[in-house]
């Protein structure tokens, strides 16, 4: 007698369990976004068909798969908490300049990524811009994010135009900083920056800087 008891209770324990999950305490009404600093929950919702259900059937899988499709996105996480939500976590690409193009613009992101601006826009003009660079060159992209990126702290705010063709720097005070082929890249910043700071400290400016023999740099 007791097999067929045992046997009933563990029924019992399933259908009880199974009716418990798929109440309406685990119904997931919409998604939750996280990590959105250019892009609007409106936008991303619209590439995501996405319907009230129990948050056990949902698809994570193509909720990243859906979501891949937009340019600013670089990846895509999602994470369950109790007992109905489901967050999805988004990770953006970072735009570090502006590449003019014609009347329009384009971004370029950390990884040499051409991306159109934001739907909502932003205000991305404090940022440099790029001028002079065959957008149909990705690694001409990829140089200059490369670039970009190894740009100390200490001279962030200092540039306002990247010209690819003549491989130089213009700063926010006009002057050129001659940089010559992108090699050497970390030494030829640590150099300015010795140039920058002195020349802060003998309160005087320069026309042009050129680091295109980073040992022997010469200050106009």
């Amino acid at each position: 007698m007791q097999k067929p008891i045992y046997a009933i209770l563990v029924c019992l324990v399933i259908v009880s369990l199974y009716a418990y999950l798929n109440s309406p305490m685990f119904i997931t009404e919409q998604l939750e976004w996280t990590g959105l600093n250019y892009l609007y929950e409106y936008e991303l919702r619209a590439l995501v068909d996405f319907q009230p259900q129990n948050v056990f059937r949902i698809d994570s899988g193509e909720i990243k798969e859906a979501l891949s499709q937009h340019p600013w996105i670089l990846e895509i996480d999602t994470c369950w908490k109790w007992p109905n939500r489901l967050i999805v976590e988004v990770t953006e690409r970072t735009p570090i300049a502006l590449v003019p193009f014609g009347s329009n613009w384009f971004l370029l992101e950390s990884e040499g990524t051409l991306l159109p601006p934001p739907v909502a826009g932003s205000n991305f003009f404090n940022l440099p811009i790029v001028t002079n660079i065959d957008l149909d060159s990705v690694d001409e992209l990829k140089a200059t994010a490369r670039l970009f990126k190894a740009i100390p702290s200490s001279l962030n705010e200092t540039f306002s135009e990247w010209n690819c063709e003549k491989r130089m720097f213009i700063t926010r005070q006009g002057t050129q900083v001659l940089f010559g082929e992108l090699s050497d890249i970390d030494y030829k910043f640590s150099v300015l920056e010795t140039i920058m700071d002195r020349l802060v400290w003998e309160k005087r400016s320069a026309n042009r800087i050129d680091l295109r023999v980073p040992s022997n740099p010469v200050t106009q």
